[in-house]
């Protein structure tokens, strides 16, 4: 089995032949998701308290609501707490091309093409995704009893299994949401819990930080930075205040009271969507100071944000205007949001 480390790159570059041009593309495929796993087992975390590993609803709830128009997708919101919740098969090739379905119809299976990002040609993308060809044995080993046998701190293995996931690119589009429901339901040998909805959240609202500054260094320099980087924001999310973490235990209840497993569950959940709207308010608030503080203690703390890569901090900060929809949003309508 292939070796990694925290400090060495967690994929290879595979060079091929293009069938169009004949010159040779440069693909980066991750190492099998057990192999990364195994690497993060010694990464010590600080794991949630008992009595507040239910409260994951208002990370759900931040998490579905649109970075372009602050509305909240209806269909993402009901897969996040069906991951939550369990009622998510993640046992099987099958059933998680079936999420993918679920989340854009023009799914069909897993892609026979190439894809790349951030060019119109692959010759000159920033990166193009693991071959097709490599798709289906890599994905088979998120769901072998390998992977289930890691013993990395869950919250550490949901970093390193969204890493994964993103490189791996199983489908033409899609991808970023589905990760997302994957973690959020406790996919790549976690389970669901506020570590899981934290995560999850985490590479929704730093997407763009993540694939154009973090991860570019992960796939050169191993995955210990960006590891350093997600615990820094977990350590913020959760020294929130008991106020916040009561505000959030109370929208987690509304939640469990308004969304039945019946063919009510949309209704249920536009309402727990209007009802939740003040206590949410809050907890959005709260999350703006929080994520100020992640990025200032970031800038002094994380080498990839501080001194000379002062540039980052400020791609960072650029970050936090572009998701203020998020935040200044008071009303949070379920049309409009894909």
């Amino acid at each position: 089995m292939e070796a990694a480390g925290l400090h060495s790159p967690p994929g290879r570059i595979d060079r091929i032949g293009s069938d169009l041009t004949g010159g040779l593309l440069e693909y980066f495929t991750p190492l099998p998701l057990p192999v990364l796993l195994r690497a993060c087992s010694s990464v010590e975390e600080f794991v949630c308290e008992e009595n507040e590993t239910h409260a994951y609803a208002p990370y759900i709830f931040i998490g579905c609501i649109s970075i372009r128009n602050g509305a909240v997708s209806p269909n993402m919101a009901a897969l996040h707490f069906d991951g939550m919740s369990g009622n998510l098969n993640l046992n099987s090739i099958a059933s998680l091309i079936s999420i993918a379905k679920r989340i854009d119809s023009r799914v069909t299976g897993l892609r026979s093409e190439i894809v790349f990002a951030d060019s119109p040609i692959p010759s000159s993308a920033r990166i193009i995704f693991s071959h097709p060809e490599n798709v289906m044995g890599l994905l088979r080993s998120c769901i072998s009893e390998e992977c289930a046998e890691c013993d990395s701190p869950p919250y550490v293995a949901a970093c390193v299994t969204g890493f994964f996931l993103a490189y791996l690119h199983p489908f033409h589009d899609c991808n970023g949401r589905w990760m997302r429901v994957l973690l959020t339901a406790g996919f790549g040998g976690s389970k669901p819990s506020l570590d899981s909805a934290i995560c999850s959240l985490f590479l929704y609202d730093w997407k763009s930080l993540l694939t154009q500054v973090i991860w570019r260094s992960s796939m050169r320099n191993g995955l210990a930075e960006y590891i350093d980087i997600a615990l820094h924001f977990k350590k913020h999310m959760k020294n929130m205040g008991e106020d916040v973490i009561s505000s959030a235990q109370e929208l987690d209840l509304l939640a469990l009271k308004l969304i039945p497993e019946d063919k009510t569950r949309m209704l249920a959940l536009k309402k727990f969507y209007c009802e939740g709207g003040v206590k949410g308010g809050d907890f959005k608030a709260k999350y703006r100071e929080c994520v100020e503080e992640f990025i200032s203690s970031a800038s002094r703390e994380i080498p990839l944000f501080s001194g000379n890569n002062s540039i980052n901090c400020d791609r960072a900060w650029r970050m936090l205007k572009m998701v203020s929809k998020k935040f200044t949003s008071k009303h949070m309508p379920m049309e409009c949001a894909r």
